[in-house]
């Protein structure tokens, strides 16, 4: 079975390659069970001003599962408005690129089944180590930005969209 996170993560170093705030081209991936496709899109523009200070470590839980995704401390948090009144709770894991880019598709799903489905929460973030990351705003299943991240998991910037078609999920580079 092809890995979805493998395609996905071939597609960000592209960007990385290229150096932050400068113009690369970017792959978009199309992953099912048994095939997969790299087709070619447009030319995109990166930045990155996320200190990598400012994101939480990666935090391994001692429960053991073959999903990459499922061995990470799930954490839920209050998010705040800028007067500091409570507007709702946010959860994110602090992951690995080098072991989430193992995930299957079917692992992927468990992941979301699991805490961005149905959660109510306002966001669900997997942040990665160097600032950029998977953000579900506004907990949504279908429509999943990749990007640069705030401090606090949300989305700063939008890098590509992972969209649900067909039961299987697609990157595209924006």
């Amino acid at each position: 079975m092809k890995k979805f996170f493998a395609l996905l993560l071939a597609a960000i170093m592209c960007f990385a390659l290229a150096g932050c705030g400068e113009s690369g081209t970017a792959s978009s991936t199309k992953v099912s069970s048994t095939t997969s496709k790299v087709l070619t899109s447009s030319k995109s523009s990166v930045s990155s001003s996320t200190s990598n200070s400012t994101i939480p470590k990666t935090s391994v839980s001692s429960k053991a599962s073959s999903n990459p995704l499922m061995n990470y401390n799930f954490v839920t948090q209050d998010e705040r408005s800028g007067s500091g009144k409570t507007i709702g709770k946010y959860g994110y894991i602090s992951a690995s690129k080098e072991l989430t880019k193992n995930a299957t598709q079917d692992q992927f799903k468990e992941f979301i089944n699991a805490h961005v489905k149905d959660s109510g929460l306002n966001y669900v973030s997997i942040i990665f180590e160097d600032g950029t990351g998977i953000c579900f705003t506004g907990s949504n299943t279908e429509i999943i930005d990749y990007g640069n991240l705030n401090k606090d998991g949300s989305l700063k910037e939008s890098i590509g969209t992972i969209t649900l078609s067909n039961g299987n999920y697609i990157y595209k580079a924006n």
